[in-house]
């Protein structure tokens, strides 16, 4: 008897020192427990709630991508410097904001801007080709145009001198390769000839490939193709012979994508083709007797890119033109062809003036799955027990929990939630896995997840220990009864372990750590506690 009173005892102790409620609540509110990594549906924290994976115009060749807020959140009145060569598969931003100063873009690839939540920018966000330079007197090569978010480079000038002179450079693609385009679509620049005094750069024959950048990004979302040089120009004889260098071709216009889960918000956007070098009329005189060099080639426009699961304000239209060509008095010029912008926002958005691109985001394809996963809840509890869980919901959307003692190695994930009681968990996962609709449409969501908890203590461990009191015996042996002192002993001995455990443990029971935390153990050669790091 007494040591049943010391058992019934213990447990009152160990029960009355940890038992503990509370209720685990998740209105995705925050980004604290979001594990995107494991995640191809969407953490909504704008509109509280995760969703079925994202989509334009409700096409699976079409996802959506949000990225993993790895840039962290920017708000900033003080402009910006977008560096696309350290940032070469985007940024990856929680929010952003820039609401003042200048904002640079810098580097040879697209800029790709992904937000979690929101996207304001109200300075200029240019990422124009850069002009061509005009010919020279002096027969010295003029310069192409520099790309931006791209390679794109406008072709150089052709030289000249007294006794020669050369073809401008080619045009150049996306990548910075050469436009291999057969002669008479343009892909070289303009040279002397004897029988027509003069030929002069024409257009590349690519140009974007349109606004399918979604379904193959690497090969479909690319900048303006730039303009090619024009050729230089001598007629090899007379004194003083005359001659001059032809214009530099412009730079293709840039790539801009922005991508946000919430509003996106712009000023002016800008992706032009750079223009083309002017040419030098060499020998003035009427039709058929004057000879200029020739006239570098403006850029392509380029790419804009918007996509939101929101709202789209952006009053300006996108300036993706193309650049114009030089001019020389042999050819009067003119401008190239203009790049495309997309815009894909909610259908019951209002789409700016200007739209007329884009896709719809919130409906979502037939019968695809997509999931959202949490990290680890760290319920403070030594050993949790889980009552029957509130899901508010709508569509297709089906739960499986996960548990863990100390953070890092966890069950397999299971529907049944009670099914992970008492079994010395303290932290806690969710997955919630949807199904779209067999016809498509809207998209499944998950609003609010409420799962009421207990600390049950060592009270499962308590009865493992103890029950036997009285009643102990060696391994592989038949069990017998004890006399009743010895089974007090016995009892008192393990009664008093259990109480420097029971005590042990109850004070780390509020300890609030995500992974690992310190165990507080009786040190037995001091009269106060050390810790020891699992």
């Amino acid at each position: 008897m007494k040591c049943i009173h010391g058992l019934v005892w213990i447990l009152a102790v160990t029960n009355l020192s940890l038992a503990s409620a509370g209720t685990l609540v998740e209105d995705f509110s925050s980004l604290n427990h979001a594990d995107l990594s494991n995640s191809s549906g969407v953490w909504d924290i704008i509109n509280h709630q995760a969703r079925a994976q994202a989509f334009a115009d409700s096409d699976a060749t079409r996802p959506i991508r949000f990225g993993d807020g790895s840039d962290g959140a920017v708000n900033t009145g003080s402009g910006y410097i977008f560096d696309t060569d350290s940032h070469p598969l985007g940024y990856q931003f929680q929010s952003l904001s820039i609401t003042g100063g200048a904002v640079t873009i810098r580097g040879s690839h697209p800029l790709v801007i992904r937000s979690l939540s929101t996207i304001t920018i109200t300075p200029p966000l240019q990422a124009n080709g850069g002009n061509g330079g005009d010919g020279l007197s002096t027969g010295a090569v003029p310069s192409g145009g520099l790309a931006v978010t791209c390679e794109a480079n406008g072709g150089r000038g052709g030289s000249a001198s007294a006794s020669t002179a050369l073809s401008g450079e080619a045009a150049r693609l996306s990548d910075g390769s050469a436009d291999a385009s057969p002669p008479g679509t343009g892909q070289v620049g303009g040279s002397y000839t004897a029988s027509s005094g003069i030929v002069d750069a024409v257009e590349s024959s690519s140009f974007p490939a349109g606004t399918d950048f979604d379904s193959n990004p690497n090969a479909d979302f690319l900048c303006g193709a730039s303009g090619a040089g024009g050729g230089g120009y001598t007629v090899n004889s007379g004194s003083p012979v005359p001659f001059a260098s032809g214009g530099g071709g412009g730079a293709g216009g840039g790539v801009m994508q922005l991508v946000a889960i919430g509003d996106i918000a712009l000023g002016v956007l800008e992706a032009k083709g750079g223009n083309g070098g002017n040419g030098i009329t060499v020998v003035p005189g009427g039709a058929g007797v004057q000879a200029c060099s020739g006239i570098g080639m403006g850029g392509f426009g380029g790419v804009v890119f918007l996509q939101t699961l929101g709202n789209l304000s952006a009053p300006i239209a996108p300036d993706v033109s193309g650049g114009i060509m030089g001019s020389s008095g042999c050819n009067p010029g003119g401008s190239l062809l203009a790049g495309f912008a997309r815009e894909d926002l909610n259908s019951t958005a209002p789409r700016p003036a200007w739209a007329t691109l884009g896709y719809s985001t919130d409906l979502v394809p037939a019968n695809l799955q997509s999931m959202v996963q949490s990290g680890a809840y760290d319920l403070g509890v030594l050993n949790a027990s889980f009552s029957a869980e509130t899901v508010t919901s709508s569509g297709n959307v089906s739960m499986t929990y996960s548990g863990s003692a100390d953070g890092e190695s966890f069950s397999d994930f299971t529907t049944d939630l009670a099914s992970l009681s008492n079994q010395g968990y303290r932290f806690l996962k969710f997955r919630a896995t949807f199904t779209n609709p067999a016809g498509g449409g809207a998209a499944p969501e998950l609003t609010k997840l409420n799962i009421p908890y207990t600390d049950s203590g060592l009270a499962s461990l308590d009865a493992k220990l103890y029950a036997g009191c009285g009643t102990l015996a060696m391994s592989g042996t038949k069990m017998h009864r004890k006399s009743s002192s010895r089974s007090d002993a016995a009892g008192m001995l393990f009664t008093g372990i259990a109480f420097l455990l029971a005590f042990a443990m109850s004070r780390i029971r509020f300890e609030k750590i995500r992974a690992k935390y310190a165990l507080v153990l009786l040190h037995p050669y001091s009269s106060g506690p050390k810790r020891y790091a699992p």
